[in-house]
């Protein structure tokens, strides 16, 4: 790698979620069954290699042992790119649904596994009389999260792309069961473009909008989040600070994670602490790929 190195980083990802799940409180019962067994379908080794150029900040991260194939990089990428252009975090992940699938797949598996996973479509049945994997998870393809503003006027979303539009209409129609046995305040919500959808209020709380809408699945906060998430003025794919940042990451890599990070600094109030140090950064861009049983990860960090 060009430039200096900072430092190197390795992780067994198993010993962490077990440890986790300790520190949640959750040593036992179904839950922790149920993750004992996702972290199986996790990668088994990290190792990363931070770096420093001119202008610059690198991570250059490899994943091995994930018991999964698919590609997290492209769907990602394909979502993060599509969402509002004033957003100051972007995610993007591919095929959401498929990748819990197979995570939940894989810790049926497994004795203890299958305990948690049993458990937990038991309690999402019968709260909602949906199953969840092929009512919710089916349908499910590439998801992006969006945020923006600050303090009291934060907003954003989560647009899921689903691969059947009739099924998650279903599953919006079915969804405020399972919202009033949380104890949250559920009204209908109708609107140009939206198939099915309802609001959740609570105290203490914003206002949630859960939707679907063609082919997309939305869950909204915040004013105006619900339209721009639908029908965005511009996207981040065609804003400069997104177009220039993903223009560092080069070799085939595109950006599932972007945060604006000096529009940030510019949100922060004159006396907050973290404002100059934000102030030193551009923005934070990182992308994945596979490469046969490894998952490669790059992401940048420009400095002003």
């Amino acid at each position: 790698m060009p430039g200096g190195g900072l430092g190197f980083v390795y992780a067994d990802v198993p010993a962490l979620v077990t440890h986790a799940t300790a520190q949640a409180g959750s040593s036992s019962g179904p839950t922790a069954a149920l993750l004992a067994g996702i972290g199986t379908v996790l990668p088994q080794t990290l190792a990363a290699q931070l770096g420093v150029q001119k202008d610059q900040l690198t991570l250059d991260a490899a994943l091995l042992g994930s018991k999964t194939r698919r590609d997290p990089g492209a769907g990602g990428a394909d979502a993060v790119a599509a969402l509002p252009g004033d957003s100051w975090l972007a995610l993007g992940v591919g095929d959401v649904g498929g990748m819990l699938q197979d995570a939940l797949g894989q810790a049926s598996s497994s004795g203890i596994g299958a305990i948690g996973v049993s458990a937990l479509e038991q309690q999402f049945r019968t709260q909602t009389g949906l199953d969840l994997q092929r009512d919710l998870l089916s349908w499910m393809g590439d998801a992006g999260i969006f945020v923006r503003g600050l303090n009291g006027d934060v907003s954003g979303a989560l647009v899921v792309h689903s691969k059947d539009p009739a099924a998650s209409r279903r599953a919006v129609e079915k969804l405020p069961a399972l919202v009033r046995s949380q104890h949250g305040h559920v009204t209908p919500l109708a609107g140009k473009g939206i198939d099915a959808g309802f609001t959740i209020r609570s105290l203490r709380s914003p206002v949630v909008a859960v939707v679907a809408a063609g082919d997309r699945f939305v869950v909204a906060v915040g004013k105006g989040a619900l339209h721009d998430a639908l029908a965005p003025a511009k996207t981040l794919a065609s804003t400069s600070a997104f177009t220039q940042a993903a223009g560092r990451l080069g070799d085939g890599y595109r950006p599932a994670l972007f945060v604006d990070l000096a529009r940030l600094s510019g949100l922060l109030d004159s006396g907050a602490s973290a404002k100059p140090a934000l102030g030193a950064f551009g923005a934070l861009v990182a992308g994945a790929k596979r490469e046969g049983d490894v998952i490669r990860v790059h992401g940048v960090a420009t400095l002003r």
